[in-house]
């Protein structure tokens, strides 16, 4: 449950997310281990990021406290039916090792929009950069193998912000895609890696034949339009795609907003995440995962304290891809 701009919004978070390990202490964080079974190393792994080990500034935007102070959002990007924007036509960049964030110094920086042309080039190896992002941004981030790589690809956000992480993996000699909304202003992250080499049963895969070109552009495709009251669906396809949809409540209006997805008939394949933002007052209001340990659909109801646009932002949390990825919104006033 979380607060939103210093206002008393109170979202109730229905269930909560099954709890997993995590790394903390600076030996684990420095280990070279995936301690926690997350598929990230260390300082690449935001759990270690704000500790002595991995201690970095965030270079977090701050937003004031008043309801109009951080109005930034250019909703007219929203109206655009375009889809994710292409970078502009420099030549891509080269991978800069060491980028294996096993320091608070080893990423390469980079900037959105770009393209980087890297290669896991030794066993285990992982890849990882950073940017800067706005709340309210939208990215589209792929990995396409150029030949024996099967890509692991996550993004997230420096551990202080507190935003969740999106994880997809793909095919040898396919192209992974992993759409992210930015939900704070701040530092976050792009790690690359060989999914055969996550966890304790790594098969230490790497080597020349493991390149890949990375991409990270804006994505303006037009959010989904939903009315309260009614079901509006979308497909979660391909892998690693994210659904927003667009309604608008009055201000202070109680509402419950649910993803319906095992529920289906037939059910569909997707564990959902169910993220609320208001675009025009850069406002996070909440974000749930499972509506109970064993119910994988999302819900997240209260008043919502701001008139205008709100976005319903629901993603897959796995597994990436299958037969049904249809999801289900559901707006009603209880």
């Amino acid at each position: 449950m979380r607060a939103s701009l210093g206002l008393s919004l109170l979202l109730a978070l229905v269930g909560c997310s099954e709890s997993v390990g995590f790394e903390r202490s600076a030996a684990e964080c420095s280990d070279g281990k995936d301690n926690d079974g997350d598929g990230l190393v260390d300082c690449a792994d935001p759990d270690c990021r704000a500790g002595a080990a991995c201690a970095r500034d965030a270079s977090v935007e701050r937003r004031a406290d008043s309801a109009g102070a951080d109005a930034r959002r250019d909703l007219a990007r929203e109206a655009s039916p375009r889809e994710a924007s292409a970078p502009d036509a420099a030549a891509p960049i080269p991978e800069q090792e060491p980028n294996d964030g096993k320091t608070k110094t080893e990423l390469q920086a980079v900037s959105v929009p770009v393209q980087v042309n890297g290669a896991i080039g030794v066993a285990d190896d992982i890849d990882l950069f950073g940017f800067q992002a706005k709340a309210g941004d939208r990215l589209a981030v792929t990995v396409k193998s150029a030949g024996s790589l099967e890509p692991h690809l996550a993004v997230f956000g420096d551990s202080a912000l507190g935003v969740p992480s999106s994880v997809t993996t793909g095919a040898a000699g396919a192209t992974t895609l992993a759409e992210y909304y930015v939900l704070k202003a701040g530092s976050y992250f792009v790690g690359v890696r060989d999914r055969r080499n996550v966890g304790s049963s790594s098969q230490h895969v790497g080597g020349a034949g493991f390149g890949y070109l990375l991409t990270l552009s804006p994505l303006s495709r037009a959010p989904i339009p939903a009315a309260i009251g009614a079901e509006t669906s979308a497909t979660l396809d391909p892998p690693g795609t994210v659904a927003v949809f667009a309604f608008t409540p009055t201000a202070n209006d109680n509402l419950e907003v649910t993803v319906l997805a095992a529920r289906l008939a037939p059910p569909s394949n997707v564990d959902s995440r169910l993220s609320l933002f208001h675009p025009g007052q850069g406002a996070w209001l909440g974000t749930n995962d499972n509506l109970s340990a064993s119910q994988t659909d999302s819900l997240l109801k209260g008043a919502f304290p701001f008139a205008g646009v709100y976005h319903a932002i629901v993603e897959n949390e796995g597994p990436w891809g299958g037969s049904n990825m249809k999801v289900t919104l559901k707006i009603t006033k209880p």
